[in-house]
């Protein structure tokens, strides 16, 4: 819920800064996200630059300077490597579990060169397989670094009246913890703040369902109401909706920047308004081995059926026993490498192996 008390688990802020890592240099890919995340204010991409490092075998590595660069961007040093955002340094040996990484990550030093890189269970703590090479990521989406802890003092004073000490968000975060909750507050760790659009590809096409308008102004008014609740609290004042969420206009403005397919139920009442794609799904055509004809469903199909016809087979063994079965009754599909090479074609038939 917005202005909830509680803070994402662990991996899924893994999965997410790893997300939006690779999200602006993809070249494929399907992310679906729910208007409430798209709604969400993010941190900059600089800082999630700036706080990433790649680690690669042969490579050198000052391990104190390391340790110190881990705790600045918010990476807790424990005694033993369990959970994301956890490192330890045993004599030439560290161990830590970067955001984003399934597995924690083993590194022996020779000196100050890298030696090797592996993964390793975190309950027994065995090795796993070796790697050439590792990226991390910051731990937290907001800075724990002086500079950040002093922006968002700084940015508390100026939004929040009355005495800050007395607010038990503003203790915590001061000394360097992150209470529950925390996210609620980022934009006063950044001097500008960004959205998902802020991290999509440029030529990213974006896929609305029937219900996101209707979801995103319901998703508004939720925390409008939720900010109305808390925001006489004293010990925890509230940000404002703005400077947490995009606006629904703002959303919309975003939305419209994008090339969008729109899927929706209508009549049809103007035509030239829209493109109706003739589709329905695959009616069922059983091959049945112990009726007197096993093809007569299919065959009665493909005779009374004005068009072309191509059949999938998941596997080529599967086609190959499908054109066993055609052509022992006299059905003689062509073979087509792939969909684009059966429209180019003229053969009322076709066969394919494909998903």
């Amino acid at each position: 819920m917005p202005y909830d008390t509680f803070s994402p688990y662990q991996d899924i802020v893994s999965e997410r800064l790893a997300t939006l890592c690779q999200l602006s240099g993809l070249d494929q890919g399907v992310l679906v996200v729910p208007v409430t995340t798209l709604m969400s204010r993010l941190g900059t991409r600089t800082y999630l630059d700036a706080n990433s490092l790649m680690l690669s075998t042969g490579s050198r590595l000052d391990i104190d300077a390391m340790r110190l660069r881990l705790e600045a961007s918010g990476h807790r040093y424990v005694s033993q490597v369990m959970e994301h955002g956890e490192f330890t340094v045993r004599g030439s040996l560290l161990d830590l579990h970067p955001m984003g990484a399934a597995l924690p990550y083993r590194i022996d030093l020779l000196d100050d060169e890298i030696d090797t890189i592996r993964t390793f269970e975190p309950e027994s703590q065995r090795s796993v397989e070796k790697v050439d090479a590792i990226r991390l990521l910051p731990a937290r989406e907001f800075p724990l670094t002086e500079d950040g802890l002093a922006r968002f003092r700084q940015s508390w004073r100026a939004k929040f009246e009355g005495d800050p000490m007395t607010c038990p968000v503003y203790r915590d975060v001061s000394q360097g913890l992150t209470p529950p909750g925390i996210e609620y507050y980022l934009p006063l760790f950044f001097e500008n703040t960004c959205t998902l659009f802020d991290y999509l590809p440029n030529d990213c096409l974006i896929i609305e369902l029937e219900d996101v308008h209707a979801a995103v102004e319901h998703f508004w008014s939720d925390v409008g109401e939720r900010y109305e609740q808390g925001r006489y609290d004293r010990e925890r004042p509230l940000l404002p909706p703005e400077d947490i969420f995009l606006p629904t206009k703002d959303v919309f403005a975003e939305l419209s920047k994008f090339p969008r397919v729109t899927l929706d139920h209508f009549e049809d009442e103007q035509p030239c308004a829209h493109t109706t794609y003739v589709t329905r799904a695959p009616i069922n055509l059983p091959i049945d081995a112990r009726a007197t004809e096993p093809l007569g469903i299919v065959r009665n199909f493909l005779e009374n059926f004005h068009g072309r016809t191509i059949f999938v087979a998941e596997t080529a063994g599967r086609r190959e026993m499908l054109l066993e079965t055609f052509q022992s009754h006299h059905l003689r599909p062509k073979y087509f490498d792939d969909w684009s090479t059966f429209l180019a074609d003229s053969a009322p038939i076709g066969i394919t192996v494909a998903p």
